[in-house]
């Protein structure tokens, strides 16, 4: 219990230790695995994908349980391991008889086939994902991407169209991030044809409907910040919508507050340097083991190089709780 309660607060180093000692203290079977289970997903958010894959496969009766089945398929797609993770998914799409689920692992066999056979392998698998109902609005997202990079417009209005069907009344609840994620679509497919004042118009009415889901604001200040990154009152009004998108945060997303509060300094950055670097130290201060908001810090110090010197130094001292090796070269590269 200690284990998953650090997780949840972030402390993932701490909860991994918890999980293992609790792990040496038990011999029940069921016990067991549920702690290999929980071990297994922290291996995989520290970015020790080859431990998370030995997790799930220590899970007794693994060949018949569909989580694990899925968890076993993550790690080892996140591993480079795709030929296994294929056939993870393909094992775990066999276990389960629930629509929702099949549609939810054929996207994700989609991911893996469009890397290893291309986009006409990816898109068979999501149109067989997308004809299950409920379909899986990931699938749903993947296909509209597939269609903008194959120039597809026929494909990319089947998606658009899928969106706006009324989910059956049997379906899970789509989930505040989710509308974010397809507004979000919608706005780019708009940006994309040359219309990217609709796009905002189409964002905006949204957080007017519904005002208290913090993805649609976090999807207006990204919008803007990308289309309209010249324009310095657009570009201060993003910063506006990006920190109400960390007031609505909530509390157990705390990735999802993380990544808002780094948008919150970006949009800040060209705009008002001084309290860009203040909302980039609070981002910090709230999250001290983030090399996100430490590369943010450093990108807000760039008039100060004495300064600019130190926030690098104590950076570094974080690379370890990150995999992101692409942030830790910019770092370097200051």
């Amino acid at each position: 219990m200690l284990g998953v309660l650090l997780e949840r607060e972030g402390q993932l180093r701490n909860a991994k230790t918890m999980l293992v000692k609790a792990l040496d203290l038990t011999e029940e079977s069921g016990l067991r695995d549920i702690i290999c289970h929980n071990l297994a997903r922290i291996h995989y958010k520290l970015g020790d994908y080859e431990s998370s894959v030995g997790c799930n496969k220590a899970i007794s009766g693994e060949k018949d349980n569909f989580y694990a089945k899925v968890g076993l398929a993550l790690a080892s797609f996140k591993a480079g391991l795709y030929q296994e993770s294929y056939n993870a998914y393909a094992e775990a799409l066999n276990i389960t008889l629930d629509n929702e689920q099949r549609s939810h692992v054929l996207a994700a066999m989609a991911t893996i086939a469009y890397k290893f056979q291309g986009g006409d392998a990816a898109k068979t698998l999501l149109f067989q994902s997308c004809q299950l109902q409920p379909p899986s609005l990931q699938g749903v997202l993947a296909l509209s991407v597939l269609g903008i990079k194959q120039s597809d417009p026929t494909l990319l209005k089947a998606a658009l169209t899928e969106m706006d069907k009324p989910r059956p009344a049997s379906a899970a609840e789509v989930k505040d991030d989710q509308l974010g994620d397809m507004v979000a679509m919608k706005a780019l497919v708009l940006a994309l044809q040359g219309h990217k004042n609709q796009a905002r118009q189409m964002i905006s009415k949204a957080i007017h409907k519904s005002p208290q889901i913090g993805s649609l604001w976090k999807t207006m200040a990204m919008h803007i910040l990308t289309h309209d990154k010249d324009n310095s009152e657009l570009i201060a009004a993003a910063a506006k919508c990006a920190q109400k998108s960390v007031r609505l945060a909530s509390s157990s997303k705390a990735a999802t507050a993380l990544d808002t509060m780094t948008l919150v300094g970006l949009c800040l950055l060209n705009v008002d340097p001084d309290l860009a670097m203040k909302e980039a130290l609070k981002t910090v201060h709230t999250y001290p083991d983030s090399l996100e908001a430490w590369a943010l810090l450093v990108a807000s110090t760039a008039s100060r190089p004495q300064l600019k010197t130190r926030i690098i130094s104590n950076a570094k001292s974080h690379f370890d709780n990150s995999p992101n090796e692409t942030l830790k070269k910019w770092i370097c590269a200051q």
